[in-house]
């Protein structure tokens, strides 16, 4: 084999590695919203606790979004619904809930 071919055989697995990566993590990431927003239709209080710290919007409101929001993202990522749309939102969301978690610290 010369090392044209090589080379070739070596951009491909690497294109499929990064396909399969990105499928793995779309996969995964719409599995982890419809979850977390399944826990918070079961069990809300908790959530209730702290979103009254906050005080931003109303109970009813707060609770219903955070709860719906996940489990919508996470449904139109698994349907591939607006993926593109969805994508920038769940970012928005883990990007939210990861700067809520450092205030909590």
């Amino acid at each position: 084999m010369n090392t044209h071919k090589i080379e070739l055989i070596n951009k491909i697995d690497k294109e499929e590695i990064g396909k399969l990566f990105f499928t793995v993590s779309y996969y995964l990431i719409a599995l982890i919203l419809l979850f977390t927003g399944t826990t918070k239709l079961i069990d809300p209080k908790p959530l209730i606790e702290t979103l009254k710290s906050l005080q931003l919007l109303s109970d009813e409101i707060t609770i219903f979004t955070s709860a719906t929001l996940p489990i919508g993202l996470g449904a139109m990522l698994m349907l591939k619904i607006k993926e593109h749309l969805a994508i920038k939102f769940s970012f928005v969301l883990f990007l939210l809930f990861f700067l809520f978690s450092i205030y909590g610290i």
